[in-house]
């Protein structure tokens, strides 16, 4: 069943129950698609519906009313079908949370602490509690609602963390302590300092690093001070050691307290595999003087690996580091790579040299600091894979690395795979290449960008437009198709080249769970909207000035679109 919901966004009286039912929506296969249609005829769509008018829907929604004073073309959708909008009213930030399903307002008007961060957003469903805040900025009060809307923390706090094992760290009047779910204050606000709280969870091995007066220590999740706070810094606990600072020197300590590593390095990282890179120099230094310090290695018990005798230490991946013997200001010198027991393994030859990824590090050799350096590739025993003979590389994925020669602005490129095997001759194409999947990149350059196989086989000529925003970010195979730009007009391809929708509209997105985003129009008059599913049949009218897939639910997919102020709720199943 495709049934259309009507959602208009004005303060209207909220009808009767049994009014909801009067006028059921129409069947959406009613509606012509893109094969009633010519391909130019695009347009024509602004005069068709799907299924019920503005007249003979089903009625507004109260607690949606308020949609278009949020709603500013910034939104976020969640994974359970909620969908965080941004205010349209001066306040950047303010934002609304609707149900997706069935458009009703859940919670109105809060600052959300990190709104512009999917990423971050996505993390209060994995944890049931958003941070959030209200007033103006400079008297700005933060707490934490839940995912239904509800404060379980007031907003009574000048800062706020996200909940970890509930617990939430807060701030009042300068002082720092923690909240529990309940809102109830579990460790006294009486801190300077208690983690970093933008960084995530602050209790590390299950202790974290606090301060009062510029003395440091620890506590434990119950506000117990498990290590008094006596020290003149302290890092977070990492793999059962945390670097602690007496009189400008920094050592370890293990989660009992005792000192494991002596006071003795101007600077150290926190250990990883084992391992941490520190510094020795005298740490009571001004301007730039930091950088005659010298680098080391040391495991958790305090030993030496590698001498701290090197101008630049740092982790290059695949459990190497690369080290480094020069001028550290231009990084004038020479590079190689020692591994976690501290052995140099390969040699400090290089004059430039990037990390290792699967495998392979991309080094080189020539002048560093006029940029003529000749780059290649080398294993983790310092076997040449690449010849060191290129203008630059980069990987294509996992298992393909471009190199190319000419100037950067056109180069010239050959791809290899990881065993140093040449895949696609030099020359093979010009510009830059996207790795697709399935054997097939778009390549190109400022000019022209076609499709083409690892045989080296064209899919599609070199005849699409180059779009940089597409052809670094949007080329990509989303759900077996990928995007074509020709003379300023989208359309969608395959993987081995068959054109399934001819560039014909002025905007598109890729496709998610079988439907695109399409648009129609100009930058002068405006667009329209509408979308379409992978045959390149209209399923909802290009007619729109938005258009908005939420997402599915039990089979039935959710798309929200508006047109002259009122917004509706399309359902099709």
């Amino acid at each position: 069943m495709k049934k259309v919901m009507t959602v208009l966004l004005i303060a209207v009286l909220i009808l009767s129950l049994a009014g909801c039912g009067e006028n059921m929506p129409h069947d959406i296969n009613e509606q012509p698609t893109a094969d009633d249609k010519p391909e130019t005829d695009i347009a024509d769509t602004e005069d068709a519906d799907l299924g019920g008018t503005h007249e003979d829907s089903t009625p507004p929604y109260e607690d949606f009313e308020d949609f278009n004073n949020y709603y500013n073309g910034a939104y976020h959708i969640f994974n359970s079908m909620l969908v965080l909008v941004r205010s349209n009213n001066g306040n950047d930030d303010l934002s609304g949370i609707y149900d997706g399903k069935t458009g009703e307002l859940i919670s109105p008007g809060y600052f959300f602490f990190r709104e512009g961060h999917g990423e971050d957003i996505n993390f209060w469903l994995d944890n049931d509690f958003a941070v959030i805040s209200t007033g103006d900025w400079d008297e700005r009060k933060y707490g934490h609602i839940d995912k239904n809307g509800q404060i379980v923390v007031p907003l009574i706090y000048d800062r706020a963390g996200d909940f970890f094992d509930g617990l939430a760290q807060v701030a009042l009047d300068g002082k720092y302590g923690f909240v529990n779910t309940s809102g109830e204050v579990v460790i006294p606000i009486i801190y300077d300092y208690a983690g970093w709280m933008e960084w995530g969870e602050v209790f590390c091995d299950g202790l974290a690093t606090v301060a009062i007066d510029g003395k440091w220590g620890f506590i434990d999740r119950s506000g117990g001070v498990i290590i008094p706070l006596e020290f003149d810094g302290a890092q977070q606990f990492s793999e059962g050691l945390a670097a602690v600072q007496r009189d400008g020197y920094w050592g370890f300590v293990n989660t009992n307290g005792e000192l494991v590593v002596d006071f003795e390095y101007a600077r150290v990282n926190e250990f990883e595999n084992g391992v941490s890179v520190v510094q020795k120099g005298s740490p009571h230094v001004t301007g730039y003087e930091w950088m005659s310090w010298k680098s080391g290695l040391i495991n958790r018990e305090g030993e030496v690996l590698l001498p701290v005798e090197y101008d630049l230490i740092h982790y290059s991946g695949d459990d190497l580091f690369s080290v480094f013997i020069g001028d550290r200001g231009p990084q004038i010198g020479k590079w190689g790579f020692a591994d976690m027991s501290g052995e140099i393994v390969i040699p400090i030859k290089y004059d430039d040299a990037r990390g290792f990824q699967n495998g392979l590090a991309m080094v080189g050799i020539g002048n560093a600091l006029t940029g003529n350096v000749k780059w290649g590739y080398i294993n983790t025993a310092d076997e040449i894979i690449i010849p060191l003979e290129y203008g630059w590389g980069w990987p294509l994925n996992e298992d393909l690395i471009c190199v190319s020669v000419g100037s950067n602005d056109n180069p010239t490129v050959k791809v290899y795979n990881r065993s140093g095997e040449e895949v696609l001759p030099l020359g093979a194409f010009s510009g830059y290449g996207k790795y697709l999947g399935d054997g097939v990149l778009w390549a190109g350059n400022d000019d022209n960008w076609g499709l083409i196989n690892l045989d080296g086989e064209i899919l599609l000529p070199f005849e699409y437009d180059s779009n940089s925003f597409f052809s670094t970010f949007r080329a990509t195979f989303s759900e077996g198709m990928t995007f074509l730009i020709k003379n300023g007009k989208w359309g969608f391809a395959t993987a081995n080249g068959e054109i399934v929708i001819p560039p014909q509209y002025d905007r598109a997105d890729s496709f998610r769970n079988g439907f695109a985003w399409v648009g129609t129009g100009e930058d002068s008059i405006g667009y329209k909207f509408g979308f379409i599913n992978k045959t390149g049949e209209i399923v909802i009218p290009i007619k729109y000035s938005n258009a908005i897939y939420i997402g599915v639910e039990n089979d039935i997919h959710y798309f929200w679109v508006q047109a002259d102020g009122a917004w509706k709720i399309y359902e099709i199943s």
